[in-house]
């Protein structure tokens, strides 16, 4: 169900290992694959392998990898004594129960047919592994293949007689290799575009369904779409909160389904990519060690339209030797420069010296000459030849139009009943900024509060406050399989998140429970 890319190196490895496996394979497989089906299929998946139930607590990978260790070396190896016994049968039971808490929701189920499945978030995967023989849950003890044939040696999961079994795999199980496609792009048909049009692009969903006004930037967007003579890079800049990339996914959405006139020119490849100095792999968080790295990889991300795993001698180059490389592999399959787009979301988290500017301005003027065209989000003013495309605050009658539709969403009462005049009056407080706004309708929603009452506590609360009731609200929003991410954030020592279920400023991912 997810991509190969060069993320999932390690998992051929760990398959191959099943010959002979070690008693902690399980957990390190876990380690491996759980982030991979976080970042491709479900981002609850399994929430609780790597979040700790308390501050004070292991995390239940460390808990297992802990039993263990202990196992090996007393039980398996050594002498089991009184006071182990003692303690461990209490520790056991609780590593039992946290099992089958974070486990619950995709441990196999049995179909009528008595074949099994799994289901991982809104998804359903069928389980070909015979992990049940003669209503018996099986444990595997290794996994060997000749002349083609895979078996799987186990036994059945019984304390009347744990029998021994040999049972043949089909042609459909994990071990047999397999040449998956990449999915790191998928291929859009854009209706009611005549000639017919596709387009490769990873462009996420919308961030908000209530998405008003911005007519004016949405029409300054289109328009710089048909520059495509003059202007190979498109710059949306402003403050935080007032939804540069929530115009930027909004507007590429609409193109995607249709929604917009057509440009004169449709680009073959749309790639997004969230500017940041770190990413998330199968093997941890891998830290760039500077702007060229960030840069390097969203670069790199393009190739993905011809390839679907990276050879290494695309990580041997750097820098301008490996824009020209890029731009010479797409000139040999046809594509010319305004037949991709590259959208760069955040810049500003990646340079924030003059020196770091200054760089990533020049990285960006070799990809636009020589790859392709650039769109940049970003909150400062990037040193760029680029069609500046500022996002300030909403018109009065925007601001107030988006505040009525919130209401109605989140069923603030105050602000449903009150007029066009009170909503523009309270929007102007707030600096007509559609981030506050959505904060305030909120608060008076969740409070039953007056547009007043919800006001006065929004310009009483500091930017820290603000941060957190917005993360205590999407809390209570959050369904039960993801609230069992829990702990208190670990960022820093000075940081005040310390909700159940984690930090959720800029520099913290509660996915992964790490700095990021």
């Amino acid at each position: 169900m997810t991509p190969s890319t060069q993320d999932d190196t390690n998992v051929p490895h760990l398959l191959g290992r099943f010959s002979l496996p070690s008693d902690g394979l399980p957990v390190e497989a876990l380690d491996v694959l759980v982030p991979i089906i976080r970042s491709h299929v479900s981002k609850t998946y399994m929430i609780g392998w790597f979040e700790k139930s308390s501050p004070n607590d292991q995390t239940l990978a460390q808990d297992l990898l802990s039993w263990v260790a202990f196992r090996n070396k007393r039980p398996a190896h050594g002498v089991l004594d009184k006071n182990d016994v003692l303690i461990w049968s209490q520790r056991l039971e609780m590593i039992a129960t946290r099992c089958l808490q974070v486990f619950a929701t995709a441990l196999p189920k049995r179909n009528p047919d008595q074949t099994l499945h799994t289901d991982i978030g809104s998804d359903t995967m069928t389980i070909n592994t015979p992990l049940v023989q003669k209503d018996r849950a099986v444990v595997i003890s290794k996994v060997t293949t000749r002349k083609g044939v895979w078996k799987m040696h186990a036994q059945s999961l019984s304390w009347i007689e744990a029998v021994e079994l040999t049972v043949d795999l089909g042609d459909n199980s994990i071990f047999t290799p397999s040449d998956k496609p990449t999915e790191k792009l998928r291929l859009s048909e854009i209706p009611y575009y005549l000639p017919a049009t596709s387009i490769f692009n990873n462009i996420p969903i919308r961030q908000t369904n209530t998405f008003v006004g911005r007519s004016k930037e949405l029409g300054k967007l289109q328009e710089w779409m048909d520059e495509i003579e003059d202007s190979r890079f498109c710059l949306i800049y402003g403050d935080g909160g007032f939804g540069k990339t929530t115009l930027t996914l909004e507007f590429f959405n609409k193109l995607l389904e249709g929604d917009i006139e057509r440009p004169k020119h449709l680009p073959t490849l749309i790639s997004y990519y969230t500017a940041k100095k770190t990413k998330w792999t199968d093997n941890g968080l891998i830290h760039f060690k500077g702007i060229s790295d960030a840069m390097e990889d969203s670069v790199r991300e393009l190739l993905h339209f011809l390839y679907p795993v990276l050879g290494k001698d695309w990580y041997q180059i750097q820098g301008t030797p490996l824009i020209d490389k890029i731009a010479g592999e797409f000139a040999e399959q046809g594509l010319k420069r305004d037949d991709i787009l590259l959208i760069l979301d955040n810049t500003e988290t990646l340079a924030t010296s003059v020196k770091e500017v200054e760089e990533l301005s020049e990285f960006l003027g070799k990809v636009g000459k020589k790859i392709g065209r650039v769109i940049v989000t970003s909150r400062r003013r990037e040193f760029l030849p680029a069609t500046p495309l500022l996002i300030s605050s909403l018109p009065d009658d925007e601001a107030a139009a988006l505040m009525s539709r919130l209401g109605e969403e989140y069923a603030a009462k105050a602000v449903v009943q009150a007029g066009e005049a009170r909503l523009r009056n309270v929007c102007k407080k707030l600096s007509n900024k559609p981030l506050l706004i959505d904060t305030l309708v909120k608060y008076v929603a969740r409070s039953s509060s007056s547009l007043q009452e919800g006001l006065d506590q929004i310009l009483r609360k500091t930017n820290d406050e603000l941060l957190e009731f917005l993360y205590e609200d999407a809390w209570l929003r959050m369904n039960e399989l993801a609230r069992e991410v829990s702990g208190a954030c670990q960022c820093s020592k000075s940081c005040r998140w310390k909700l159940r279920w984690g930090c959720l400023s800029r520099s913290w991912n509660p996915a992964y429970r790490v700095p990021v």
